[in-house]
């Protein structure tokens, strides 16, 4: 057992000498395309002034051109940096999982989109006015209003109103039809 164990902490030492020289590789690689970008620019900096000083220049085209390939000549070309490991943040959970690391891939399911559809209730009874025409009939004078705590809440004395007339007329019509 205690071999077992050992093995598993060297295969996971092992593995994190891994990941840091990939990190450290991947360093230098971006190191070395940030430098050669860097000397493109310069490159296409100079020759732009070039161009610039041909146009504006009232002074011989010649002189110009050595000016600026002296210029061209003296940018350094891209030296091969000393070796230096930059500091790695590794941070981790204590499971050793990384925080920017998932372990399981998240799956966004899709599904359709939601669609309202309005509410068809069969009423068993007369038609029951909309909730514009409560108060033109005067059903809302029968209903108390609503406190400010009632308001907050999303309480709104014309739907209790349009809920209580709904109730009266489906049950207009309604007979008991058996013995009780």
């Amino acid at each position: 057992m205690r071999n077992r164990m050992k093995l598993k902490r060297e295969e996971q030492a092992l593995d994190e000498l891994i990941e840091e020289e990939k990190m450290h590789s991947q360093y230098k690689r971006d190191e070395v395309l940030r430098d050669e970008a860097e000397q493109r620019n310069k490159k296409l900096r100079v020759d732009s002034e070039l161009i610039d000083s041909l146009a504006r220049s009232n002074s011989d085209a010649r002189d110009i051109v050595n000016t600026y390939t002296h210029k061209k000549e003296e940018i350094p070309a891209p030296k091969p940096k000393p070796i230096s490991i930059p500091p790695i943040n590794f941070t981790k959970f204590s499971t050793g999982v990384k925080f920017n690391q998932s372990s399981i891939p998240i799956s966004i399911k899709e599904g359709p989109l939601f669609k309202y559809e309005p509410i068809c209730q069969q009423l068993n009874g007369p038609a029951c006015p909309e909730i514009t025409q409560l108060e033109s009939l005067g059903y809302m004078n029968y209903i108390r209003r609503e406190s400010s705590q009632e308001l907050a809440g999303g309480f709104l004395m014309k739907t209790s109103c349009l809920h209580y007339v709904q109730e009266c007329v489906s049950a207009l019509y309604e007979r008991k039809t058996g013995k009780v």
